[in-house]
């Protein structure tokens, strides 16, 4: 019975550490590590948020001139069709920039 008794107290004692993984030594350097990661809005570059934002305004700002355009200009003028043409390529441009600079690693990906 006593040798029975010291067997299982070595099993437990070595299963201790998989059954508690958050006592092993991995498991608290694994969550320092993620505790010290800042979760919610991202900081990214000045220069990069400022240019996103000036070229928003410039699609807003042309959308705009081609809605004053159509209210006001006559039937045959084409610098409503200019207009929105420039809109439509800012926001392609926009979304390519975008696109290459999370490629290219300018903007983190979202790590959960």
């Amino acid at each position: 019975m006593r040798s029975w008794r010291a067997a299982a107290a070595r099993f437990s004692s070595a299963r201790r550490d998989c059954q508690l993984p958050s006592d092993t030594a991995a498991a608290q350097a694994a969550t320092a590590s993620a505790n010290a990661q800042s979760f919610g809005r991202k900081e990214y570059s000045a220069s990069m948020r400022y240019l996103v934002i000036a070229v928003l305004v410039l699609i807003v700002a042309s959308l705009a001139s081609a809605l004053f355009f159509v209210m006001r200009d006559r039937s045959g003028s084409k610098r409503a069709v200019k207009a929105l043409a420039l809109r439509v390529g800012l926001s392609v441009g926009l979304f390519l920039f975008l696109m290459g600079a999370y490629y290219f690693g300018l903007i983190p990906g979202r790590l959960i």
